[in-house]
């Protein structure tokens, strides 16, 4: 497949964001740690075949009548202009240990909480 130098930059972009994402990351992180747990109850081979997803697909639809409730019933809630940056600085300061086990500077524990946040207000403003 041959692709134009724009599609191959927008393609690194998009690779960039998903790497340096600390949020994606820590839900990543704590759906990997609980997937052994939930494939038990939820028998089967989860292969990413169009069985297992066809399976997935009938699981989430006997749970949940709507994409509302199930946003409701998972603890969704109202989304705040603080939510995306809170969550953003939470989930980096959160992985930041398990990186850095030899750090012991309080100082840069957060640190990369906070650029994340800024990264967070800034994509939402429109700055980046």
């Amino acid at each position: 497949m041959d692709i134009i130098e724009a599609e191959y930059e927008e393609l690194r972009r998009l690779d960039r964001l998903r790497s340096d994402n600390a949020v994606l990351h820590a839900w990543l992180t704590i759906q990997h740690a609980e997937f052994p747990d939930w494939a038990e109850q939820a028998a089967g081979t989860w292969d990413f075949s169009l069985g297992s997803l066809a399976r997935l697909e009938d699981l989430i639809r006997g749970r949940y009548t709507s994409a509302d409730q199930a946003h409701q019933d998972e603890g969704g809630g109202k989304l705040t202009i603080r939510t995306a940056p809170n969550t953003a600085f939470t989930g980096a300061v959160r992985s930041w240990p398990d990186a850095n086990p030899a750090a012991v500077d309080p100082r840069t524990h957060t640190a990369p909480g906070r650029d994340a946040r800024a990264g967070t207000v800034s994509r939402f403003s429109g700055a980046e």
